[in-house]
């Protein structure tokens, strides 16, 4: 039994619970955010407590798991364990950070709820280590299908797998269904979700399966999650919280041990925030932007246009829409 072929089969086994999107993704947003967008070439990714939908990340354990963890068609040990130390620990989604994204294109409804652009990105071009994409499925019957579905692939049996290599999946598999599944409400938005997760707390696993310290579990945590910013939200008053997506041609320096030793969970953290806002952005790879029904749409349209290609994105097609909406 080699290394490499444990490695090789642990991530065979991980790729079976990933959802490959490969279809355009529009993210619906206002002119503001439009403009932040294309100027810093960034995505902000939201705390998942502080978006609309008061269930969002908490939904399959609170109406899904109870039933999937009887379920005798659920043969899988290894995610059964896992959910029972989600139920004990219970629903929480303050360490969840989201960015939505939708499968319909030029849409009148999503145009009225969250602003009148529409931008198209490609995907497959969105890969980074710590993000991850999702389609969302809106009945429990659709989520438990897919959980039992990735619980009895084949690549579970793999004969160089070890029992963490399991247990970490199988945290996978719980992890995806609980960001994957939304109230039926919301079903209408077709949405796909970019998700990371950072907070610098050890989950169930991470504290059983890893020698050491509460302390220095947290700092090795922090050294390897997006830092967390703050932003100012009309509202409740205080600050939003939400990490951001962008790509690089420097890569974040890599922590040695003795360097996580030597400092606090806040300076770990302060530090990974002053090393990436030193980084250069590259462009996001936006395919497309559509102007939703709107006063002067020609004006923004062109608006669009030239501060597109003066910000280096040459060739984004700026659609103006056709929908038949008078809209403020």
């Amino acid at each position: 039994m080699s290394y490499e072929e444990m490695r090789r089969q642990a991530r065979a086994l991980q790729r079976e619970i990933e959802d490959r999107v490969n279809e355009t993704i529009y993210h619906y947003t206002s002119a503001e955010g439009f403009r932040g967008i294309v100027t810093s070439s960034e995505l902000w990714l939201t705390n998942a407590a502080f978006v609309n939908d008061t269930t969002e990340c908490k939904a399959f354990l609170e109406d899904c798991a109870k039933d999937l963890i009887q379920d005798e068609s659920l043969g899988n040990n290894d995610v059964k364990e896992t959910l029972g130390f989600r139920l004990e620990d219970g629903p929480e989604n303050d360490k969840y950070y989201i960015a939505s994204f939708s499968r319909a294109r030029d849409s009148l409804s999503q145009y009225r709820a969250y602003g009148k652009f529409c931008i198209g990105l490609d995907p497959r071009k969105m890969r980074r280590n710590g993000f991850h994409m999702y389609r969302c499925v809106y009945r429990t019957r659709d989520i438990n299908d897919w959980v039992r579905k990735k619980a009895r692939v084949r690549q579970w049996n793999g004969d160089c797998l070890q029992a963490d290599d399991r247990c970490g999946v199988a945290g996978d598999l719980v992890f995806a269904a609980s960001v994957k599944y939304k109230n039926a409400a919301y079903r209408d938005e077709r949405e796909i979700r970019m998700v990371a997760v950072s907070g610098g707390s050890p989950g169930p696993y991470t504290r059983i399966m890893a020698p050491l310290t509460a302390q220095d579990s947290a700092k090795d945590i922090c050294a390897h999650e997006p830092p967390i910013h703050f932003r100012d939200c009309c509202g409740h008053g205080m600050a939003t919280p939400y990490v951001k997506f962008f790509f690089s041609s420097r890569k974040p320096e890599e922590d040695t041990w003795e360097d996580i030793q030597r400092e606090t969970v806040a300076q770990v953290k302060e530090r990974k925030l002053r090393e990436e806002e030193k980084m250069p952005r590259e462009l996001l790879p936006i395919t497309e932007v559509w102007i939703g029904p709107m006063a002067q749409q020609e004006e923004v349209r062109l608006a669009s246009e030239i501060m597109l290609r003066e910000k280096g994105y040459e060739n984004v097609q700026i659609i103006a829409s056709q929908i038949p909406y008078r809209g403020r």
